[in-house]
C-alpha cells in the first residue's frame, strides 16, 4: 500500500521575508538614517533663534545626529 504525503509549509516560512525583500529593507532604512543624520547635522549649523523658530532644540538634534548603528 502507498500513501501520499505532502508537505505544507510552516506558518514561520509564510510570514518570514524573502531574502531580497530584507536586504532592500535594510538598505532603505539605512539610507533614511543616513539622510536624517545629514539633515540634524545642517540644522546644527544654525543659530539657536532659527531653530527655535523652526521648532527644534539643539540637545535634541545633537542626541539625533549621533552615528547609530
Amino acid at each position: 500500500m502507498a500513501f501520499a504525503t505532502m508537505d505544507f509549509p510552516s506558518a514561520e516560512a509564510k510570514t518570514r521575508k524573502n531574502v531580497w525583500k530584507r536586504m532592500f529593507d535594510a538598505l532603505v532604512e539605512a539610507r533614511m538614517r543616513e539622510a536624517q543624520r545629514m539633515v540634524n547635522t545642517h540644522l546644527l549649523s544654525m543659530d539657536d533663534e532659527t531653530l527655535k523658530n523652526l521648532g527644534y532644540d539643539r540637545a535634541t538634534l545633537r542626541k539625533k545626529a549621533a552615528y547609530r548603528l
